[in-house]
């Protein structure tokens, strides 16, 4: 059970009279938190709590991942952004220690602020530090976590707007790039052409690994995709590679090499003398490998 006297030792109500203090301490809840449980959540509605001991962390989900924001301790306040902003909370916050924490819910919060004015205007100088200090919200807002996704449409799209708040909802950063603005081409030819990129790379390892062809009488599921060798450099001819490890070109058949881009620049290299003792896999090393062999 939290005491008036508890309440005094907090800053933020030292300056309340006893009665006004004993109200705040009957309604007060005492909590009991072990390490790793959280006071508050982000996202949650708002209330005043106070650390009567130990320690907790303030923690923010960004873009899915967790950051570690400040920390708060014994006689610090909890939660005056959210009450001065009428907001939900912003950040969670959770133990790192074993500790103890009041928590005065809002209606009580108001008749207390009421009461005594002091009260509020305590309050809201110490939310205006958390906003504008040199850590505070402002600080966070303007460190803002690199673009994940680029969201190309017009600017009364439905399907569009769906999707950004979809990519909101799940905290993922985009950018929204209009497609009838000037810059649009520049602005979305960059995304498209790191994604085709990614994306062609890792096909190698799942495309490659689930469909295709297969030749060789080897221990594993890769496989040859021809339409993908021209976007891949040849590296999707990935069954001949696991076949033939040290084989400098992966098509190895005549219409193969014809689609290996990567073959094509080591012949070229070794014309012009620019790269020796180049493996080669002849015919007949590759017929003692075959399936039916």
């Amino acid at each position: 059970m939290v005491t008036p006297d508890e309440l005094r030792g907090i800053e933020t109500f030292a300056s309340l009279d006893d009665a006004t203090l004993a109200r705040l301490a009957a309604a007060a809840a005492d909590i009991t938190l072990v390490p790793g449980e959280f006071a508050v959540h982000q996202g949650d509605e708002r209330a005043l709590l106070a650390v009567l001991d130990g320690q907790l962390e303030t923690v923010q989900v960004v873009d899915g991942v967790e950051q570690i924001r400040g920390r708060r301790g014994a006689g610090d306040l909890i939660g005056e952004v959210p009450l001065t902003l009428g907001t939900v909370y912003p950040a969670g916050f959770r133990a790192v220690e074993p500790s103890r924490v009041l928590r005065i819910d809002l209606k009580d919060y108001y008749a207390a602020a009421a009461q005594a004015p002091e009260l509020a205007a305590e309050v809201g100088r110490l939310a205006s530090y958390r906003m504008s200090g040199p850590a505070g919200l402002l600080a966070i807002a303007s460190d803002r976590p690199a673009s994940r996704a680029v969201v190309l449409c017009p600017r009364w799209s439905d399907a569009g707007a769906q999707l950004r708040r979809f990519l909101d909802r799940n905290q993922v950063s985009h950018t929204w790039v209009l497609s009838d603005a000037a810059d649009a081409e520049a602005l979305w030819g960059g995304p498209v052409r790191i994604f085709l990129v990614h994306h062609v790379t890792w096909s190698i390892n799942s495309v490659c690994h689930f469909f295709g062809r297969r030749r060789f009488a080897v221990d594993d599921h890769s496989t040859n995709v021809a339409w993908l060798s021209l976007l891949s450099m040849g590296e999707s001819w990935h069954h001949n590679h696991h076949t033939f490890p040290r084989s400098a070109f992966h098509g190895l058949r005549g219409w193969e090499r014809r689609l290996d881009p990567t073959g094509w620049v080591i012949r070229a290299m070794r014309r012009m003398k620019l790269a020796w003792n180049v493996v080669e896999i002849t015919p007949e090393r590759q017929q003692q490998k075959l399936v039916s062999s």
